[in-house]
């Protein structure tokens, strides 16, 4: 079987390798940070969009003998964030001291980029994720996509460097002359290092969708800075410490866990030059606001942040080539990070837990965790070509489950591949002789691969490179993989390689220099099936609707196995009896308070929030989409004989979220009755139609709403509400969230289920609302403040403050939880 999905041409020259080369977004987009560009790659997994200008692989340029049939033909959306080389911070102007002298500045080009997590408060249109970039003159941007992530341009939305440089040094600045007072503020704005963390999931249900993520910026002054989305289309400062007098290289998060009720704490993994590593402690705190012109609960976080008192490892003066955390089965993260030539693995221990505080203003005591050494693995060459090295740098680290066991795949930039096994106790490197009894085939060739080793994985590569370049390859033929990741965590891989000769010392311009892209399946398990069947019914059980994925995402790498035939074919049945299985309950949805002050603008805000919280907070909800992505893709790729199976249970799976949907509507709508006006009353009826139709369950029952209005009528002319035709034939589709009929361009596009959806009123732009000329196209994403009611593209019927706050509160799909995207 042929395991190669993708090999795809990118016209770049190799970047430098990277552990953060290759990155996978919550939108589902591989992001690639190249010298030149960034280039946004999506997978065409559950995703309906455009699908004529896919990017495919030229397969004319394999070895196609010996192959028995064809492997998946996986297609790519490609999106680019190109180089600006102007230098908007001459740090020459600042200081003319050599300390601050970047030698980047005198040809620039892209350095790094960092990726925020999916739930940020005010993205409600475009892209659920944001971009950080880092260029070579150590200067931060911010990225967003106001209209479409996979086809059209990304907008900055914020000089961060300016930022910076307005905020105070860490440490006093009295006493100190005023050259170095200068030269400081200037190394503390000079970025070596970001990172974004993870978002946090407090534990309070439904989950509060507040933006605990961080973002991690560490710059030549030794110090980190903490900063915050603020829903307004920038970052802001909430923290800053300084940890060392060298420069930070290095910067990783491990993942939130929960300390205590309403409290998480974190790790920030701090690479200095010197060669050692500070670990930072991070912990957030959820205090809910007591104020009494809120419409629901209000939420803000409270930081605190220390330094662990140990440092690893000891200072040596030899720079670190990967620093990145590895999350285990329990809740202690592992530490790996490289050198030249060694790999050295290092645990979280804690000590034990001291009585918790009860005095809710303060956080509780923090404990006094250490970093265990674990071990320190000495690299082993993998002779594949002839620039085979173990002193090359890590290019990728990626967990990879089989049947028997937990491995880490290590990457380096001489294309050879490194197993780790057991490392969240005693890491041992794979480059045994085979044991016959494993259960893992070649997806190559269908051999025994008698056991999962650097040696079998690194000759798999090797031979894939072979094939994928279809030319008479040699020893000397190197090739280098800047960046590595994994695809679905069972087998199949992904990496970035260039091909070339390090003996040719000819030069070779860059625009003539090109790059692969390969997503293979390295091996097949045996029970691959079982696993896959395992897996789903794992996302089905833990959905965790706090990290807000889109379900393309979350579903990739169930996905990529579905669409194969074969193994379709294999697990149908199984995965129609995992579907048919009664959800986990909504339960009652908690009664809204009765509001009976003013429509303000803190009022809508709070109200918004209040149904994008219990939207999306739930993790059953969550649960149903991704349950309804599933069957639908099934009864897209099912024969005559199972499509009527996945046809019931994703209408019987549809119905379950509209009603959820309409239920969260109602209990809005009788929280605020006493405000409800001549001009919301068509979509409050429409609204009490919907939850009256034939087949509605119990729950929907709104004695309370209807006699709350005397002047609504339900037998008042209902076909006016479901009649979406003219005499002619033509039909028009509704909008998803209203119903109302979509009889304007203005609308907004589900990548997933291809639902269509009335525009927010945050999406116009200045110019849309004043007719003058203007600059900015952005949005206004702020979640603060009313919105301007004129909305022109809105039927006259849905010109209510209501539907605005609707519309806005929507952020993602309702049904499949995939990202909206503009068309026109």
């Amino acid at each position: 079987m042929n395991s190669i999905y993708t090999a795809l041409s990118i016209p770049i020259q190799g970047p430098a390798p990277s552990i953060n080369c290759i990155q996978w977004s919550a939108d589902g987009q591989l992001i690639i940070c190249s010298k030149g560009a960034i280039y946004i790659l999506t997978p065409d997994l559950g995703i309906n969009f455009d699908n004529h200008s896919l990017l495919r692989t030229d397969r004319k340029r394999f070895h196609e003998t010996h192959e028995k049939e064809p492997a998946l033909d996986l297609g790519w959306h490609k999106n680019i964030i190109e180089l600006t080389k102007n230098i908007t911070h001459p740090w020459a102007a600042e200081t003319q001291d050599w300390g601050a002298v970047t030698l980047g500045s005198i040809e620039i080009s892209l350095r790094a980029v960092t990726i925020s997590p999916g739930n940020l408060n005010g993205v409600s249109t475009g892209s659920g994720c944001l971009l950080v970039i880092m260029n070579s003159n150590l200067e931060l941007t911010l990225w967003c996509a106001p209209r479409n992530h996979l086809k059209e341009a990304w907008t900055k939305i914020q000089d961060i460097t300016a930022t910076l440089k307005v905020l105070p040094c860490p440490q006093s600045e009295e006493g100190l002359p005023q050259n170095k007072n200068k030269l400081l503020k200037t190394l503390q704005s000079q970025a070596t290092s970001i990172c974004w963390s993870s978002q946090s999931d407090f534990g309070v249900l439904p989950n509060p969708l507040i933006d605990g993520s961080l973002l991690a910026i560490g710059n030549r002054a030794g110090a980190i800075i903490l900063m915050r989305y603020d829903g307004k289309q920038s970052l802001y400062c909430v923290h800053i410490r300084r940890i060392a007098d060298e420069c930070i290289t290095h910067l990783s998060w491990s993942k939130w866990r929960v300390a205590h009720t309403s409290c998480v704490e974190a790790f920030v993994a701090c690479g200095i030059s010197n060669g050692s590593v500070v670990i930072v402690r991070v912990r957030q705190r959820l205090e809910r606001n007591h104020t009494t012109e809120a419409f629901a609960p209000e939420f803000s976080i409270l930081e605190e942040v220390d330094i662990l008192s140990n440092r690893v490892p000891e200072v040596d003066k030899r720079i670190l080539t990967g620093l990145t955390w590895i999350d285990g089965p329990d809740e202690k993260p592992t530490l790996f990070l490289s050198k030249s030539g060694v790999f050295s693995f290092f645990r979280i221990q804690s000590s034990e837990q001291k009585n918790l505080s009860q005095d809710p203003e303060l956080l509780a005591p923090p404990s006094d965790p250490q970093l265990r050494h674990l071990t320190t693995i000495r690299v082993r060459t993998q002779k594949t070509s002839i620039d085979s090295s173990s002193l090359s740098p890590v290019s990728g680290v990626f967990r990879v489950e089989t049947s028997e066991d937990s491995n880490i795949i290590i990457t380096l930039f001489d294309g050879s591949f490194h197993v780790i096994r057991n490392v969240w106790n005693e890491p041992l490197y794979r480059d045994d002789s085979p044991n016959k009894d494993e259960n893992i085939v070649s997806a190559d060739d269908n051999n025994l691969l008698n056991n999962l080793t650097s040696a079998a994985l690194s000759n798999l590569a090797r031979s894939i490179f072979w094939k994928v370049e279809g030319a008479a390859i040699q020893d000397k033929d190197v090739g280098r993989i800047s960046g590595a990741t994994s695809f679905d965590e069972y087998g199949t891989a992904l990496w970035l390689y260039e091909s070339c000769q390090p003996t040719d010392f000819n030069y070779k311009h860059d625009a003539k220099r090109n790059s692969i892209l390969v997503v293979s399946q390295l091996w097949q398990d045996i029970r691959e099936s079982d696993l896959l069947v395992s897996r789903l019914e794992y996302m089905f059980e833990h959905p965790c609707s706090m990290a807000q994925q889109s379900s393309s995402f979350q579903l990739l790498p169930v996905l990529i196995k579905l669409c194969q035939k074969d193994i379709y074919n294999s697990v149908w049945q199984h995965l129609i009896q995992l579907l048919s299985i009664p959800t986990q309950s909504l339960g009652d949805e908690e009664g809204l308070e009765s509001y009976t002050g003013e429509i303000s603008p803190s009022f809508r805000t709070s109200f918004r929030k209040s149904i994008t919280r219990r939207l999306y907070g739930h993790d059953a909800a969550h649960s149903l989409r991704l349950r309804l992505t599933v069957a639908d893709y099934c009864w897209k790729m099912a024969s005559n004989e199972s499509r009527e199976d996945f046809g019931k249970i994703a209408m019987l799976i549809l119905n379950n979220i509209t009603y959820f949907y309409l239920k969260t509507v109602l209990n809005h709508l009788i929280a605020v009755i006493h405000l409800l006006q001549e001009k919301d009353l068509p979509f409050v009826m429409r609204i009490i139609i919907q939850s009256l139709l034939e087949g509605s369950p119990e729950g929907l029952i709104i004695i309370r709403l209807d006699r709350g209005l005397p002047c609504l009528s339900v037998t008042n002319s209902i076909g006016k509400y479901t009649i979406s035709g003219l005499s002619s034939g033509h039909t028009w589709g509704r909008c998803s969230i209203t119903s109302f009929l979509l009889s304007t361009p203005m609308s907004r596009t589900c990548t997933g289920c291809t639902r269509k959806a009335f525009l927010a009123p945050s999406s116009r732009t200045p110019q849309q609302i004043t007719g003058s000329e203007t600059t900015s196209n952005l949005p206004d994403m702020s979640n603060s403040g009313p919105i301007v009611p004129d909305t022109l593209w809105i039927p006259d019927a849905g010109r209510s403050w209501i539907v605005d706050e609707l519309l806005t509160a929507v952020r993602s799909c309702l049904y499949c939880e995939n990202r909206f995207v503009r068309i026109l």
